[in-house]
């Protein structure tokens, strides 16, 4: 019976050992992983900060207050857009 055992331990080191061999590779032409894609053309990159105090984007405008508060009412209300 250990002879069994020290056969299937040598059957599992030796398929592990052929996995992990399979996972190399010697691929040089591989592109670069940040490459831009042909079809995007080359431009300047713009960026924009927001502070968050006076553009508040998460709270549309009415801040921690006016969240709490009651919702605001429409410029005209016969006719709400």
């Amino acid at each position: 019976m250990p002879a069994l055992l020290s056969c299937r331990v040598i059957a599992v080191a030796c398929c592990l050992t052929a996995l992990l061999a399979a996972c190399g590779s010697d691929d040089n032409n591989a592109p670069p992983p940040n490459a831009m894609p042909g079809f995007v053309t080359a431009g300047s990159v713009t960026t924009t900060s927001y502070d968050g105090n006076s553009d508040d984007l998460l709270t549309g405008g009415l801040g921690k207050t006016g969240l709490a508060g009651t919702a605001p009412g429409f410029a005209n209300p016969s006719s709400p857009t």
